[in-house]
């Protein structure tokens, strides 16, 4: 075959996304790549089968997961064939037997090309996957491609589509990269719904030297308008610990409190750290000290806590004061007990005995991982709040209000991460206690609570529960699906006659995915408990209309895919919204709560929605209004109970979005920065600037006045007439010798006017630089930086026009410009002098930028052009990493300002 048949046609209307992209397919492969980033639920599949379709090619496509291989087969067969027609032989499954169409998972792909043949079976329920990280994609150990690649390059394979490409296991990556340099000249069509933007600049490129730079990008919002996804709201559940939880993490915080108090009290190691050799002689230990000045700092910061000397020479290479330097807290505390335990050992020679115990203190309460000091969170209290069993508790909540809000037709999906079989009891005597998180322990909850409506069932490869009231159903859709009545084994719980456990005999686990999908889609079950390794990316029931996150996974790819089951629409319902439920425990009353909410808040940066208090649409957990910590006990409630009463409200979140669409016209960018106003220069052109002139004139022209007034009072007597003519002189000469500096600051506040024309000015200087050194290479007069005021005083900056790519690079790069500093090539210094008090204040020239001298020098000139007097400094003399040091004092400091935030949002 050498062809597509000319009946294998698209039998249905484009989405409008779908058309842009096929209109402007020549002008997108002209690299050979096509990359695609779209939510799920748009439709990328049959996108991917269209691309394949009209370049008429043998193709591979590659799926992760067999579920989602299946798909891909009967998306082709129903979608592009006529009704009548079977899957056709040139369509194939088996990439020792390739056909026109073969389509395969990475692990078949991996095990064929390595001459091996291991089932591909074992990725479904794998849950523990590594994905590719740097040290994965650096290894140039060759490939061992096989005979399987060469039969696909005896097959003339001119097309191969990566699916979901940005989770890749190491070993497929490499296997993919092998056959991938095999056939250089095939097309790579690349479809995804969440791109690796948070992963390393390496692993970036790499990404992209497979996928190509991103051609086309389709976020939620323009989906909810054009009717291709639901509307759909996250929310919160916070808990606290148990009782028994909070005990254990109570009893580590005491335990180091006690360790860290000690050692406060220790003389004999206070005075180990006064005599330190880099105390001692800074300035001849300078080169040691800025390898490494955290430690350093840590140094500087225990002895001032605790009252010890420290020396002024210190305190110089600090560019701090005693008074300026932060508070000791844990964090410090980390960084000091982690290189005197470990990387500095031998500087401490004499006090090897207090290390030595210190360090076995430190391991009996489990606060030393992996030769890491952990004082504030460990991987046990992480497990604990991840796993607290108060979340079960709240899983009974969440089911019992979405219950009684849409009774029978509540169609929820619980994913979590393992199925704790050994937690099913054996029989009515063998309860078991429930204290994990799992399939078998929430299915467990939520049966024993005994909820009037909800219909549960249980599904994951191995362990499959239905209710026994959905019996008839259940026969009824397998004989649908041609499954003969003598394969289904039903077996009742040995403790509750009122569930089966199924089981048929010679099924694949797909098999069992799709009759149990469509139970759940019929209503015969309203609550199905599943792992996400089996329903989590590529399930297929557009039904699902509350979602509840019962998972530890906080990665921006594997929580959106998951999170994508519920947002799909649904044909016979048009009206159909979706609540998706994430499950956080926290530590009441902490400064730090936890783990598990910073988990959530990586969760957020992937997600879009509209703001629970006003009418925009955008990223991040700021939207659901949750506040910062601490979370007392009576916050947590309050927490609760409002986001009860928005999910009860299903009217309102359809409105929500119709009023926020509305607002904006079209998803200006990918990602915004939103920046809090302290990182803008601004502030210090104002407080330093415009200011000091403008008190300058006033203070010299009132020095004028008096001192003419002092004269009038010596001329004695004079008619009135001539005080009158005195005065007006007085006063214009004050005028004049205030002019030039109040002009000047009038000029300073034209320029610079309000914070967001501040936020452009330094954007724009950016740009400018990213488009000099090649960065960028959309046409200036394309583009434009938009700037704009946060109803809470921060700033939001995007970029207008250019690339996904582009905007990805210029987002980080203005990011480095006001975010703490951290170790640039160059800085930029920026002084101050009011009155007798200087100031001087730090921004990192991008990386990218300051990769080269002359690219550095070109954004210093713009900065001086366009936002202030500046001074280039290069950080890699002696005297550059001087001044790094200062710079990185405030970054390292816990009262260091408030970093800016990527975020997405409709505009």
């Amino acid at each position: 075959m050498d062809c597509f048949p000319a009946e294998a046609q698209f039998k249905y209307p484009w989405r409008t996304y779908q058309a842009r992209v096929l209109a402007e397919l020549d002008e997108h492969l002209g690299d050979n790549r096509l990359h695609i980033v779209a939510a799920p639920g748009s439709g990328k599949t049959v996108l991917g089968l269209e691309v394949v379709r009209r370049l008429n090619r043998p193709a591979l496509i590659l799926a992760p997961t067999l579920t989602i291989r299946d798909q891909w087969v009967e998306r082709f067969v129903n979608l592009f064939l006529p009704e009548t027609e079977q899957r056709p032989d040139w369509i194939s499954t088996d990439v020792r037997e390739p056909g026109f169409v073969t389509v395969v998972t990475y692990q078949a792909l991996h095990v064929a090309c390595a001459g091996g043949t291991e089932s591909e079976e074992a990725e479904e329920e794998a849950g523990n996957d590594r994905y590719a990280g740097d040290d994965d994609l650096r290894e140039d150990a060759p490939v061992a491609t096989g005979a399987a690649a060469r039969l696909l390059r005896e097959h003339r394979i001119g097309t191969i589509v990566v699916d979901e490409a940005h989770h890749l296991r190491s070993e497929w990556w490499r296997t993919l990269r092998g056959v991938c340099s095999a056939m250089s000249d095939a097309t790579v069509v690349a479809l995804t719904a969440t791109p690796p933007y948070d992963v390393s600049p390496f692993e970036w490129e790499r990404y992209r030297a497979l996928c190509g730079p991103v051609d086309a990008e389709v976020p939620a919002p323009e989906l909810v308008l054009a009717g291709d996804l639901c509307p759909h709201q996250d929310y919160t559940f916070f808990s606290t610990p148990s009782a028994e939880e909070a005990a254990r993490i109570h009893a580590f915080r005491a335990e180091v409190e006690r360790v860290v108090g000690a050692l406060k009290q220790d003389v004999e190691f206070i005075g180990a750290l006064q005599n330190h050799p880099w105390l001692a002689a800074p300035d001849a230990s300078l080169e040691r000290i800025l390898d490494d000045p955290e430690y350093f700092s840590s140094i500087v910061i225990f002895l001032n806590s605790v009252g010890g000397r420290v020396p002024p020479q210190a305190l110089r290479i600090l560019g701090a004061a005693d008074r300026e330097l932060p508070p000791f807290d844990l964090e410090w505390c980390e960084v000091l007990l982690e290189r005197c335990l470990y990387r500095y050992r031998g500087q401490f020679a004499d006090q090897d005995a207090l290390l030595q115990s210190t360090e076995r203190e430190l391991k009996r309460v489990g606060a030393i991982e992996r030769r890491q000091v952990r004082l504030r969170s460990t991987e046990r209290i992480r497990r604990i709040l991840a796993s607290s069993i108060s979340k079960l508790n709240s899983m009974v909540e969440v089911v019992r209000l979405e219950s009684a809000a849409l009774g029978r037709d509540l169609r929820m999906v619980v994913l979590t991460d393992f199925i704790r079989a050994a937690d099913l009891p054996g029989g009515p005597e063998d309860i078991k206690p429930l204290n994990r998180i799992g399939v078998v322990p929430i299915f467990e909850r939520l049966r024993r609570e005994g909820l009037d409506g909800p219909s549960l069932g249980a599904l994951s490869g191995s362990l499959v529960i239905v209710p026994r009231r959905a019996q008839d159903k259940l026969v009824e859709c397998a004989a649908d699906m041609g499954i003969a009545a003598e394969r289904i084994n039903l077996t009742a719980l040995p403790y509750d006659p009122d569930y089966l456990r199924l089981e048929i005999a010679g099924a694949e686990a797909s098999v069992v995915v799709q009759l149990v999908t469509r139970l759940f889609s019929a209503g015969a079950i309203t609550v199905l408990v599943g792992t996400k390794s089996l329903l989590g990316e590529g399930w297929d029931a557009p039904s699902v209309n509350t979602l509840v996150l019962a998972s530890f996974v906080g990665s921006y790819m594997l929580s959106n895919q998951m999170r994508g089951r519920a947002i799909r629409t649904q044909a016979d319902d048009p009206e159909k919204t979706a609540n998706i439920w994430h499950l956080v425990c926290v530590e009441p009353d902490a400064a730090e709560p936890g783990d598990d909410l910073e988990t959530l808040k990586r969760r957020f940066r992937a997600f879009m929605g509209p703001a629970l208090d006003e009418p925009v649409i955008e990223s991040g957990i700021g939207r659901l209004g949750i506040g910062a910590a601490p979370y007392s006990e009576v916050r947590v409630r309050e927490i609760n109970r409002w986001m009860i009463e928005r999910a009860e409200d299903r009217a309102g979140l359809r409105e929500a979005w119709r009023e926020a669409l509305q607002r904006g016209t079209q998803m200006r960018t990918a990602e915004e920065l939103r920046a809090p106003v302290l990182s803008l220069p601004r502030g210090f052109v104002f407080a330093n600037t415009i200011a000091a002139l403008f008190w300058e004139g006033v203070f010299i022209g009132g020095y004028l006045a008096l001192d003419v007034g002092e004269g009038l009072l010596d001329l004695g007597a004079l008619p009135p007439k001539w005080y009158l003519t005195l005065a007006s002189l007085a006063f214009l000469l004050c005028a004049v010798a205030a002019a030039p500096r109040m002009l000047k600051a009038l000029w300073l506040l034209v320029k610079h006017g309000s914070i967001e024309s501040s936020m452009r000015q330094v954007g724009g200087v950016v740009l400018r630089a990213l488009t000099h050194v090649g960065a960028v290479r959309t046409p200036e007069h394309k583009l434009a930086v938009m700037a704009e005021r946060g109803p809470t005083g921060e700033v939001y900056c995007a970029l207008a026009g250019g690339t996904t790519y582009e905007k990805t690079v210029y987002l980080d790069a203005l990011r480095e410009v006001l975010d703490p500093i951290d170790n640039p090539r160059y800085l930029l210094s920026r002084k101050s002098v009011l009155w007798s008090i200087h100031r001087q204040d730090y921004h990192a020239v991008p990386g990218v930028i300051g990769a080269r001298k002359e690219f550095a020098e070109f954004f210093a000139r713009e900065w001086r052009r366009n936002v202030g007097a500046v001074e280039l400094i290069y950080t890699r003399t002696v005297e550059g990493r001087k001044v790094l040091l200062k710079a990185r004092t405030g970054a390292m400091s816990s009262a260091f300002r408030p970093a800016s935030e990527r975020v997405s949002c409709w505009r």
